[in-house]
């Protein structure tokens, strides 16, 4: 198959087109450059030595489905125009990945820096400056990502994760990786996907309404020994999703507009418990999961008329009251849910026993819905609206 190569030193054209069919390939540290017209690349795989510099004066096109592999730090800019990619497109870089210039491609995308995972590849995207995928997906990777300008997928999803399995700081608290309020809000997406199965712990701290606007649904996900937590700053959101191995904590107010689910023990092992030891997660009259080894509940919980679910991760005994089972809902805890429907437990739940449910404790729910292998109610009377 042919190829087309460029080495040893930096080449400039009033214009170029390089249709290396199989193959275009560059040398370490070049700057390929055009003065008056566009930079043109059109092969199946594009690779570079190490640090390359591309700049076209009246844009930079890639044909439909190029992979684009780089060595070191990688730098695209125009004089004026754009770069685009005709359809799905793939970026790679051990090192840094920087946009000055708009970049539009027509299918699903793929950008990751620091692709090595050493934690020295970042990306960045320059003030009034676009990340455009249409509606396909995009999967962003890096050590940190700086999102001065703005990146949409439409209606597609935007999944960001952190390259060396480090944390992620969502809002005004640092990690390894931080998106800052503002920066989320420059994101619009479908879904937002933030960390996956290999991501450590992640705080969200003082999300806006206005920062998590463009987002339909957030998701954040970490790996089995890592937790999410709410903290410092209330936070909102349109729909929220969260999955972590060890734990879902809450000290501040967590409010969305549309559902909410929780999972705080994602690998069912019996070590990930939710825990809201002040505040209040609202949904707005959205239906609320939770899942989860255990259950602490020193702030409160509000579905208003919309249903609550509470469900026991690892399939272990549920004490409703004050009987303890492997999940510990208290009196006190139930009293705390507002909810049209409360439903505790599924098929997959263990034994559940229910002890001392005064009306004062049910009188936020309109309805309490058990589900289980097997219900006592035993020792202490209960009273419920509805059961």
């Amino acid at each position: 198959a042919s190829s087309v190569s460029f080495s040893n030193n930096d080449s400039t054209f009033n214009a170029l087109t390089a249709n290396g069919g199989s193959g275009t390939s560059f040398g370490s540290g070049l700057t390929i450059a055009t003065d008056t017209g566009k930079l043109a690349l059109d092969s199946t795989s594009i690779t570079s030595a190490g640090a390359l510099t591309l700049t076209g004066a009246t844009g930079i096109d890639f044909g439909a489905g190029v992979a684009f592999t780089a060595g070191g730090d990688l730098t695209m800019s125009t004089t004026s125009g754009d770069i685009s990619g005709t359809g799905a497109f793939t970026l790679t870089s051990t090192g840094n990945i920087s946009l000055t210039k708009n970049l539009t491609t027509a299918g699903a995308t793929i950008i990751t820096a620091d692709s090595d995972g050493s934690g020295v590849g970042d990306f960045s995207i320059d003030a009034s400056t676009t990340l455009s995928t249409g509606n396909s997906s995009l999967a962003l990777t890096a050590n940190d990502v700086t999102i001065s300008g703005s990146i949409s997928s439409g209606t597609g999803s935007t999944t960001i994760v952190v390259s060396d399995g480090g944390t992620i700081g969502l809002g005004g608290t640092s990690g390894n990786m931080t998106i800052t309020g503002t920066e989320l809000g420059n994101i619009t997406a479908g879904t937002l996907n933030i960390g996956n199965s290999s991501t450590g712990n992640i705080t969200v701290d003082g999300i806006s309404a206005a920062n998590s606007n463009n987002a339909t649904t957030v998701n954040l996900t970490t790996a089995s020994a890592s937790s999410v937590s709410f903290s410092n700053n209330d936070s909102t959101f349109n729909a929220l999703t969260a999955s972590s191995g060890k734990g879902i904590n809450q000290s501040v107010n967590v409010t969305t507009s549309s559902t909410a689910t929780l999972d705080a023990d994602s690998n069912d092992d019996g070590s990930g418990d939710y825990s809201n030891t002040a505040g209040t997660f609202s949904t707005g009259g959205s239906a609320l999961s939770i899942t989860a080894n255990d259950f602490g509940l020193s702030g409160t919980i509000n579905s208003g008329t919309g249903s609550t679910t509470i469900l026991i991760s690892d399939g272990g005994s549920i004490g409703l009251g004050s009987t303890s089972g492997n999940m510990t809902i208290t009196g006190t805890e139930l009293g705390n849910i507002t909810a049209g429907t409360l439903t505790i437990g599924d098929s997959t739940a263990g034994a559940m026993t229910v002890n001392g449910i005064s009306s004062a404790n049910s009188t936020n729910i309109t309805t309490v819905d058990l589900n289980s292998s097997s219900i006592a109610f035993s020792t202490g009377d209960s009273t419920f609206n509805g059961l």
